[in-house]
């Protein structure tokens, strides 16, 4: 007799509600019992009858067979059992562009491994890659009562989802050598002749292009993806084109610009998709984003609630989209000084993502410090700076000393103590931050500019005029290379300056 883990239900529930949209997900299954996977396997042909289920066995695949079957695989599901026979052959790590293509497709990818955590460990080391696509990551775990079989005792799970992009933990000159192979690699026939190769190419260009922010960059690349989506005429690759557009015009301070693209792309996806397509809830979640932007902030909740719609009824109401959504929403309300209602829904983003991801995660850690916000704009400052802090806790845990989530925590909990007048205390964190967002991103980067502007900020506080108009000034010569000298951060900077200049001047 099976005897389920009291998570059992909840996980399995999870996998069929991922699997909803019918699009691209990657899923990780671990098991400890064959039964299990067959239950998970009967629960989506049932729930899913339409779809197709391919099942195939790892044991006597290499990694050009797993490849030639996913890419074969055209809808439904594509379920690999054993997967970790495959994670012990040493063919598995030239995978670079391959995964992109298979994401095109719209197939439910679940590869299936054993529960104990060194599987997991051994395919987040091996396949970098693919763990970055990774949509969900459940465990189905029973035991057999002891009059049948002894006790599994296997390792406390391991927390899911610990990166959020495959090239997260490359340094500067890593991701840099990456973004120059890519741009050749667009250029050679082989790509010319596979509207998906480049598209998968292209996607990679546009993630690395935001982490180094080269924004510039990105939406000359942008620009060029949407000539070829539209010469392919492939709608859906270009409303993602448009979005994209959008999005670096908006890191651009082009926000208008951004704006109409996005727009574009949402007339786009109604018109090929849909009214009620998850496709559609991005576009209108990126419409809210420039609105934001603008100032626009009843019209951005707008969108983004319109887009939260369309993904509770596709997902349902506890998934990762929905928490997004609900964040969004929270931060447009913060604008509003609608401080308490914002509260409100970064709550509830946190109690799903606490569900969907468990109390140690890089999300949590998100939502934490989004309460931290409302809370330090409502005055509450102490409390704001204990949200603050077990966000940084969370991010250190995960992501270790030095990573840009670590950064933005230091950061926020230095905001909270200048605002209680600790300036000394501020710079220290501010200080950790800038050393740890140049290690990142190196010496010209928007958040080395954020966190220059802020220690100019507090040593203005602490009447060191001198040293604060020299931190301030580095702050402006960044986001005037990379920003441009009309962008609304730039302008801020040089209304700082100013000020400083009049003081040193009394």
């Amino acid at each position: 007799m099976l005897i389920k883990d009291n998570k059992y239900k909840k996980n399995l529930n999870r996998l069929l509600r991922t699997v909803a949209s019918g699009l691209f997900e990657f899923i990780i299954l671990r098991y400890n019992i064959t039964e299990l996977f067959n239950e998970a396997v009967t629960s989506l042909k049932n729930a899913y009858p339409n779809r197709e289920c391919k099942i195939f066995s790892a044991k006597d695949m290499d990694y050009n067979l797993f490849m030639e079957k996913a890419r074969e695989a055209e809808s439904g599901f594509l379920i690999i059992e054993d997967f970790e026979h495959l994670l012990d052959k040493q063919d598995i790590y030239d995978i670079n562009y391959r995964r992109d293509l298979i994401a095109q497709k719209d197939i439910a990818l679940i590869v299936c491994i054993p529960a104990e955590d060194e599987h997991l460990l051994k395919l987040m080391k091996k396949m970098p890659d693919f763990w970055s696509f990774q949509s969900l990551t459940i465990k189905l775990t029973a035991q057999i009562s002891k009059t049948e079989s002894k006790q599994d005792n296997f390792a406390s799970e391991l927390k899911e989802n610990r990166k959020t992009s495959s090239f997260t933990s490359l340094t500067i000159s890593a991701k840099l050598a990456e973004l120059k192979r890519l741009e050749k690699r667009i250029k050679e026939p082989e790509a010319q002749k596979s509207f998906n190769l480049l598209s998968s190419l292209y996607s990679q260009i546009f993630t690395l292009a935001e982490e180094l922010a080269e924004y510039k960059k990105g939406l000359e690349y942008a620009n060029k993806y949407l000539q070829i989506a539209k010469a392919a005429n492939n709608p859906s690759e270009i409303s993602k084109a448009l979005n994209k557009a959008g999005e670096f015009n908006i890191y651009l301070g082009n926000y208008s610009k951004g704006l109409k693209l996005c727009e574009k792309a949402l007339k786009s996806d109604i018109e090929n998709l849909g009214n009620e397509h998850p496709n559609t809830a991005v576009s209108l979640n990126n419409i809210g984003g420039a609105l934001q932007y603008l100032g626009e902030y009843k019209r951005a909740v707008e969108h983004y609630e319109k887009a939260l719609d369309i993904d509770k009824k596709v997902y349902g109401e506890e998934h990762p989209n929905v928490a997004i959504r609900l964040s969004n929403i929270g931060g447009s309300l913060q604008y509003l000084g609608e401080y308490k209602r914002a509260i409100e829904h970064y709550e509830q983003a946190l109690d799903i993502d606490k569900k969907v991801y468990g109390e140690e995660h890089p999300k949590v850690a998100t939502s934490l410090n989004n309460i931290g916000g409302a809370l330090q704009s409502l005055g509450e400052y102490k409390k704001a700076i204990r949200y603050y802090k077990q966000a940084f806790d969370i991010d250190k845990k995960v992501y270790g000393e030095e990573h840009p989530k670590v950064a933005t925590s230091l950061n926020n909990i230095g905001g909270a103590l200048q605002s209680l007048g600790e300036y000394k205390k501020a710079i220290e964190h501010y200080e950790q931050a800038l050393d740890i967002d140049k290690k990142v991103y190196g010496e010209e980067h928007p958040k080395v500019a954020i966190r220059l502007n802020n220690i100019g900020v507090a040593l203005q506080y602490l009447g060191k005029y001198k040293e604060a108009l020299g931190y301030c000034e580095k702050a402006l010569k960044i986001r005037m290379r990379l920003l441009g000298e009309n962008h609304p951060d730039t302008k801020n900077v040089k209304v700082g300056i100013g000020i400083i200049k009049q003081k040193l001047n009394n």
